[in-house]
């Protein structure tokens, strides 16, 4: 993510982000908000993601884009909510070390979800 940061490669940092597909088959069916007698249906619930996501990955490139970190770590101060089949860790955090050296701590998106040992961006909106 750092690597596509610093080279603006918009196209890679946008697939570290949930695609459509991934969203509404492995998220959507166990989200509580997916249940009918809520009505709310997943074109809704997709585009709002998707669109705040975007606006805030342009956000992030326009302050960030071109800066060199080193990862040292990440950490998640929020809560983490287990569902079947995948679990979303909030509040994000990136440990990282800038090229004066200094250490920072850096909010650059939102959730995270892990599913079978890999992990997705759930979206860049900074929660």
């Amino acid at each position: 993510m750092l690597d596509a940061l610093a080279a603006n490669d918009v196209e890679r940092l946008e697939a570290l982000a949930l695609s459509e597909m991934e969203f509404r088959t492995v998220v959507w069916p166990e989200l509580p908000s997916s249940r009918p007698e809520r009505g709310l249906p997943f074109d809704y619930a997709w585009g709002d993601l998707h669109q705040k996501s975007n606006n805030a990955l342009r956000r992030l490139i326009a302050g960030e884009a071109g800066q060199r970190y080193d990862l040292l770590a990440v950490e998640f101060d929020g809560e983490s909510t287990a569902y079947d089949t995948y679990t979303v860790h909030r509040e994000s955090r990136l440990a990282v070390r800038g090229d004066d050296g200094a250490e920072l701590q850096l909010r650059l998106f939102g959730s995270v979800l892990e599913r079978n040992g890999e992990f997705k961006l759930f979206s860049y909106v900074v929660d």
